[in-house]
């Protein structure tokens, strides 16, 4: 009888012993800041669901990069990307849809524009004792004030939004390559503005899945050292993984990735 069998529910454990100080050193980084070294290992059970990259542990960066360039070539499927490029009336309006940061981005660069222009204007007009003043105040004795940065007006956080900004907890990071970092948002950014453009906005189940897949960063834990290296890679994996696979689209969410950062940069 199944119900009488004995049932053993222990799981056999393995303490994991520290590594030295040395072999820490030694040890392929990875991670924000690359702070991290053997995390994965005892998850190594576990990692398909969380890693396209298997023992991570295991590679340097440039053996990451090499192993996940052969992945990509090998998924590459040229029949998928065939039908969306015969068969894309819903990819076209994917590509014609205007996100929230369209005119907050035109706006934001016309109002740029426009000020430096009255800058060098006023520059030109006034008198030459007031040379060495703020061309913002130029530009007051000239033809008034021009108004505050529109993106401050149109771009606001609600109250719900600001009181959990308020709880986020206060972190000091020393970044020793400031470079590769940024580098690592920007393809988050562009995975982000994927699914943010073939959703129309609305997230979905499958939305945590789009965002690791076509992040190298969260995949792959690449290091970029371009920018011209994010966007290869981020196309090409727009190119492979998603549902929707357009080069066209990719063009268009490359554009959308720089629209948000020229919103959100001061």
């Amino acid at each position: 009888d199944a119900s009488d069998e004995e049932i053993d529910w222990e799981i056999e454990q393995t303490i994991r012993h520290p590594k030295g100080e040395e072999e820490l050193k030694n040890a392929p980084h990875y991670g924000f800041n690359n702070q991290f070294c053997g995390y994965f290992e005892p998850l190594a059970e576990d990692l398909r669901e969380i890693l396209d990259l298997p023992f991570p542990d295991n590679y340097t960066p440039s053996q990451r990069r090499s192993a996940r360039i052969q992945t990509e070539d090998e998924k590459f499927n040229p029949d998928h990307y065939m039908m969306d490029f015969v068969d894309d009336d819903e990819i076209r309006e994917m590509i014609s849809f205007k996100t929230q940061w369209n005119g907050i981005a035109r706006k934001k660069s016309d109002w740029k524009k426009m000020k430096k222009q009255m800058a060098a204007s006023s520059q030109e007009n006034v008198p030459h004792r007031t040379q060495d003043l703020d061309p913002s105040s130029l530009i007051s004795s000239v033809i008034g004030p021009i108004g505050p940065n529109p993106v401050l007006d149109l771009v606001k956080f609600s109250t719900e939004e600001q009181e959990q900004l308020i709880r986020l907890s206060h972190k000091d990071y020393l970044i020793e390559n400031e470079k590769p970092v940024l580098l690592g948002l920007l393809d988050l950014l562009f995975a982000y503005c994927y699914d943010f453009r073939t959703t129309m906005e609305e997230s979905t189940v499958e939305s945590g899945w789009t965002i690791t897949h076509l992040s190298p960063t969260l995949s792959w834990l690449e290091e970029f050292g371009s920018v011209k290296d994010v966007l290869v890679s981020c196309i090409r994996r727009s190119l492979i993984y998603p549902l929707f696979r357009n080069y066209k689209l990719s063009r268009q969410i490359v554009t959308g990735t720089f629209q948000v950062e020229t919103v959100t940069s001061t």
